[in-house]
């Protein structure tokens, strides 16, 4: 005995719970589900760069004051000492070469301990002009100190790798 169901028609599919396909409804459902995705990614994106504003943003480096190379604008009471922590006595040549370029050093002396560079401390806020000193002697910045190292609010100590003829322009 046969049934309708032994031989079933010729649609490609087979099954009581089959759909019938639908082949070029899935191929466009597929585009246009993939076009949607990209323009909410370009969109998101754009989006995204306008709230960031990528050419407001500052990319420069943050610079510090400007060196002040003329000694005549050092605040009232501000003088310069020069300590020799080189072992061959260059503190003089240095504070020989400050002195011609005006910059009032008060004193030389010898530092307690010998030292391989040559630095520009300074106090407060005498920072342009410590920074005018270590360009008149050749040294490439200054910095900053909470203590004393001499009597002066500005000292130079001078280490093993001086320039014994330091540059008395600015």
């Amino acid at each position: 005995m046969t049934d309708r169901f032994d031989q079933p028609p010729r649609l490609g599919r087979v099954g009581v719970h089959r759909e019938p396909e639908r082949g070029w409804w899935r191929w466009w459902m597929t585009v246009v589900v993939a076009a949607a995705a990209c323009v909410v990614l370009v969109v998101g994106g754009l989006g995204a760069l306008q709230l960031l504003r990528v050419s407001d943003v500052d990319t420069s480096m943050p610079t510090g004051p400007e060196p002040i190379t003329d000694p005549t604008a050092l605040p009232e009471g501000t003088t310069i000492t020069v300590l020799d922590a080189s072992g061959v006595g260059a503190a003089g040549e240095v504070a020989a070469a400050l002195q011609a370029a005006g910059w009032p050093v008060a004193a030389i002396a010898d530092a307690s301990e010998q030292r391989a560079t040559t630095t520009v401390y300074f106090q407060g806020e005498l920072e342009p002009y410590a920074l005018g000193v270590a360009q008149t002697i050749g040294v490439g910045g200054a910095e900053a100190t909470d203590q004393p190292l001499s009597g002066s609010t500005i000292t130079v100590i001078v280490g093993t790798g001086v320039d014994p003829a330091p540059s008395a322009s600015p």
